[in-house]
């Protein structure tokens, strides 16, 4: 009549009772669509009243525009220095994104690196 879970003895009806409660589908579930709420609403850009992959996917595409023209990876700090091997003298800049030197030439303040590149567009 009693099944033993640990310390506690419990019924084998209760058990059974709550089985049969859990296994049964809600039928409320299907009738409720919950509505989006505070910031939801503007990730959702697809109109749909429901965040989903496309949404996410819609946004994923807006940070790639905004990543290669945003102040974030506005190129601030050029100069130059002499190679110590070759005695060279070499243009250099500080990338945004990483914040080491990069050796390349034509590169103006105000320009944009491509983080994932590290193409350079330039400013307009």
């Amino acid at each position: 009549m009693f099944a033993k879970f640990g310390k506690d003895l419990v019924s084998r009806d209760l058990i059974e009772a709550v089985k049969k409660v859990m296994d049964q589908p809600d039928e409320d579930k299907d009738d409720q669509t919950e509505e989006l709420k505070g910031g939801q609403v503007k990730l959702d850009k697809n109109h749909n009243g429901k965040l989903d992959s496309q949404d996410f996917k819609m946004l994923r595409g807006e940070k790639k525009g905004v990543a290669e023209s945003g102040d974030k990876y506005k190129i601030k700090s050029i100069g130059s220095d002499v190679d110590k091997e070759s005695g060279e003298r070499r243009d250099y800049y500080i990338s945004p994104s990483t914040g080491k030197k990069v050796y390349k030439s034509s590169v103006n303040k105000g320009d944009h690196e491509v983080p994932k590149t590290g193409e350079i567009k330039e400013n307009k």
